[in-house]
């Protein structure tokens, strides 16, 4: 279909004066605009000089903006013109187009202009589905180069400065990062978290007037030498977070007050019911006597003046585990009541209490009417429950409240407490008039850190003080340390959760590679295209997209890169969230995945760190498969998995909580001739996660799972 040139040239070149349209084709959804140069001659760029003889002329193809749900391609014949200089050492030179298109471009300068805002709005696979939907489809690393090109803006010397660390290795090395008060944003980043590059920092870049940090030392010495004149301010919620760890220490110096009849209530008697046969600390077993005889040992160290970290080396324990020796006043205080674990029975337990004081206490009906619910219980859960509701006598007294029960109680506001929480908190401060003054205390804090009566903080160090309760007078104390940034805190509305959030959202934007002011990656879906570490799992024979990735002589998975940049790590209770999020990218349901993009989405969901405990099998990766029978049929399970190990307050081992990603498969001989293999991967051992990945990939089974596809891919979460 041809048009009228005149129109089109309004149209199209609305705004650009030295192009003309010849003709105009609209064809299979693209509309094809054939347009030159206007201008008869064209001044030289480097001398100026204007020539008008043509040497010759190409045609450059530029993608622009769709029309109307149209693709529109711009052919524009470009003329080379001689220059007429004698000394010019350029002979020839091409006729350009600035206003249209940079030099060697292929898009429009306004396509370009929609593609970096695509890019820094949405990034990578997210930017190139959107602009699949506008017209305009462009490839992902397209969107990133476009990101990468843009230039760093400037950034000046903020007058309010968000001071906080960050770890690029967990437990070793600890970088600084500095943000803007007023907008949020990253301003630098510094190597360490001394107090040397901060104060150098500062004193070359004068006009911060306010510091919003935590309560580490090295920061306010690094604050008040870089910027004396500067109001540094303490955050708030590490101040919060302090007193609820004094409170829960000043309650378990006063545990005996907890032992007395407390009224019944809805939490303690699903906790009766749940474990009837749970009691308190055993004093005479094996434990207790090994805690009596380590809590010896370090007091003993420590008489000879031996430091903890010293006692730490020397033992070979780990530091937290000295403190908490060193801290306790008596070996007994290193003891914690056993809390029971939840199982999937939980909600069906009310239900089994119901029948079972209305008699009904056959073990095999009670199972066959919850498997009738379709619960996910068996039969041996049913049976131990009811043989714990049989050992339990009539009418049995609650347990007493917890030390971290009465902690909550304490620390939470009032309004959020229930009537019951209310009478047992009642009952529990009205036996202990310590605890009552502790709550007092509690209560007047939260009145000065929510209403911002700062100026009244002496008054409460001193009434704390008196008092002399366990924790809480040291937490005091310990805030005249650094009083003027409390005081600032406890008044001023600047506070240093932008920084803290500056340093979640670099985490959860793994490809993210910190530098001043600039966006170095782009969001989780996609690998960083510079200056990243991938990790990746091979398998033979698989052809995946993986491009701007490095290849191997064999096709690769690519995981998700490690994090480079701040390594905050995520708690646990968001691991089954993020691997449900890996699982069902964009709009696939996950029963349409293979078995090798949910293996590679598992792999990247294992590079990413979660908040587990110093150990080196405190977080681990487990590949295993089988034949297995669940209560029914036979059937053939490839099960990705990953562990975390789950530690008490008082820093032991409590459980295990594993995260599974299930494939079942219909056990036919093929499979089931493959046998049994399983294979795992911590974090925190010497190992990397590429070589276990590899190393997976370099088996054979790979070719004969491949060639079946799941019945059913479950994604669940238990404790073991």
């Amino acid at each position: 279909m041809q048009a009228d040139a005149t129109f089109w040239d309004s149209l199209v070149f609305d705004g650009i004066d030295d192009v003309d349209v010849e003709a105009i084709t609209a064809a299979f959804g693209t509309v094809d605009v054939t347009a030159r140069g206007r201008a008869a001659g064209v001044a030289r760029p480097d001398c100026g000089c204007s020539s008008n003889r043509v040497h010759d002329s190409y045609q450059r193809r530029l993608k622009d903006l769709p029309l109307a749900e149209q693709s529109v391609v711009i052919h524009l014949t470009v003329r080379r013109f001689i220059c007429s200089t004698d000394n010019c050492p350029r002979r020839t030179f091409a006729e350009p187009f600035a206003q249209l298109a940079a030099p060697y471009a292929r898009f429009t300068t306004r396509l370009g202009h929609v593609l970096e805002r695509v890019g820094l709005a949405l990034a990578g696979r997210a930017g190139a589905r959107l602009t699949a939907q506008l017209g305009f489809q462009v490839g992902r690393m397209t969107l990133l180069r476009r990101v990468m090109a843009l230039p760093d803006p400037q950034c000046g010397t903020p007058r309010v400065l968000g001071v906080d660390d960050f770890a690029t290795r967990r437990g070793q090395t600890y970088s600084t990062v500095l943000t803007c008060g007023e907008t949020h944003r990253v301003v630098d980043v510094l190597p360490t978290r001394d107090s040397g590059p901060l104060a150098a920092w500062l004193a070359t870049h004068p006009g911060v007037e306010i510091i919003c940090r935590d309560r580490a030392g090295a920061y306010a010495e690094g604050a008040r030498l870089g910027a004396p004149t500067a109001i540094q301010v303490a955050d708030r919620f590490h101040l919060w977070q302090g007193i609820g760890r004094a409170v829960e220490t000043c309650v378990a110096a006063h545990r005996k007050c907890l032992n007395g009849p407390t009224p019944p209530t809805r939490a303690d008697v699903g906790a009766s019911t749940n474990d009837p046969v749970r009691g308190g600390p055993d004093l005479d077993g094996r434990r207790a006597q090994r805690k009596k005889a380590a809590h010896a040992l370090v007091h003993e160290l420590l008489a000879q003046g031996y430091s903890r970290r010293a006692i730490a080396r020397h033992l070979g324990w780990g530091l937290n585990t000295v403190l908490r020796y060193a801290r306790a006043a008596t070996w007994q205080d290193t003891l914690r009541e056993n809390r029971p674990r939840p199982s999937r029975l939980d909600p069906y337990k009310p239900y089994l209490e119901r029948r079972f004081a209305a008699g009904c206490t056959n073990v095999t009906r009670l199972h066959r009417e919850l498997i009738n619910e379709n619960a996910p219980v068996t039969y041996q859960m049913v049976r131990a429950y009811i043989a714990a509701l049989r050992a339990v006598p009539p009418q049995a007294p609650p347990p007493p409240p917890t030390v971290r029960r009465v902690t909550g109680w304490l620390t939470r506001h009032p309004a959020t407490l229930s009537e019951d929480e209310r009478a047992a908190l009642k009952a529990v401060l009205a036996r202990c008039p310590e605890l009552d003054t502790a709550a007092e205390h509690v209560r007047g804090f939260g009145e000065i850190l929510t209403h911002r009566l700062g100026f009244t903080l002496p008054a409460w160090i001193d009434a704390v003080d008196a008092s002399q309760l366990p924790g809480l007078t040291n937490f005091a104390l310990h805030l005249l340390r650094d009083r003027d940034a409390v005081t600032a805190g406890l008044t001023l509305h600047w506070s240093p959760g932008g920084t803290e959030g500056a340093v979640n959202r670099n985490q959860e934007d793994q490809e993210t590679a910190l530098r001043p002011c600039r966006i170095r990656a782009t969001p989780q879906d996609d690998p960083a295209p510079v200056e990243s570490r991938s990790s990746s799992a091979a398998i033979p024979g698989h052809a995946s997209d993986c491009g701007g990735l490095r290849r191997s002589p064999r096709d690769r998975i690519p995981a998700r890169p490690r994090r480079t940049g701040m390594s905050r790590r995520l708690p646990i209770g968001q691991a089954q969230e993020r691997l449900r999020h890996e699982l069902s990218p964009g709009q696939q349901p996950l029963a349409e995945l293979d078995v090798d993009e949910v293996w590679l989405r598992f792999v990247r969901f294992g590079s990413q760190r979660f908040d587990t405990a110093g150990t080196p099998d405190a977080d681990g990766l487990l590949f295993q498969y089988g034949t297995h029978s669940f209560e029914g049929p036979r059937v053939f399970t490839l099960d990705f998995a990953r562990q975390f190990e789950v530690n008490d307050a008082s820093g032991e081992h409590d459980h295990y909580i594993q995260l599974h990603c299930e494939l079942r498969y219909e056990p036919v001989l093929q499979l089931r001739a493959l046998g049994h293999f399983e294979s795992w991967f911590f974090h925190d051992t010497d190992d990397e996660l590429d070589h276990w990945t590899d190393g997976l990939g370099l088996h054979d089974f790979w070719a004969t799972l491949r060639n079946f596809r799941p019945t059913e891919i479950r994604v669940y979460q238990e404790q073991v």
